[in-house]
């Protein structure tokens, strides 16, 4: 039994209410989902979820049992951004910015810009270039 999809399952049938719902969102079959909450009431040796007809809720210790779904689950989610962020891994597309044109002022042993500069450094350029004897 993979405890975490157990979890998930169990979430997603107090968010939906409904089993066939529920095993929907997960995508997988309500025979699947439901012997997967059976296992967990196993594992667990406790009923977490009040069975008739239809879904008829959950009983206390059910209740225990997803309050700590939810905090397991939040935790894995956040274990695994720090994981992708300690590994170089980007966690949202970013665009970068490029220079439309080469830059005039760019001499040919600079890199090139990665972005325009504005006014202030403009002028600033133009000093260090009268400075050093080169045209402004």
């Amino acid at each position: 039994m993979n405890l975490l999809a157990s979890l998930r399952y169990l979430v997603s049938l107090q968010e939906h209410r409904h089993f066939g719902r529920a095993a929907q969102a997960c995508h997988i079959t309500q025979p699947a989902l439901s012997n997967a909450l059976r296992a967990l009431e196993e594992e667990f040796g406790a009923v977490i979820v009040k069975r008739g007809r239809t879904f008829a809720g959950f009983t206390p210790e059910g209740d225990r049992v997803l309050a700590s779904a939810r905090v397991m689950l939040r935790e894995r989610e956040l274990l695994q951004q720090e994981l992708d962020s300690q590994s170089g891994r980007p966690q949202a597309r970013s665009r970068s910015a490029r220079c439309p044109r080469r830059c005039r002022w760019r001499r040919a042993s600079r890199p090139r810009c990665s972005a325009a500069p504005g006014p202030a450094a403009r002028g600033a350029v133009h000093e260090l270039a009268r400075d050093r004897g080169g045209a402004g």
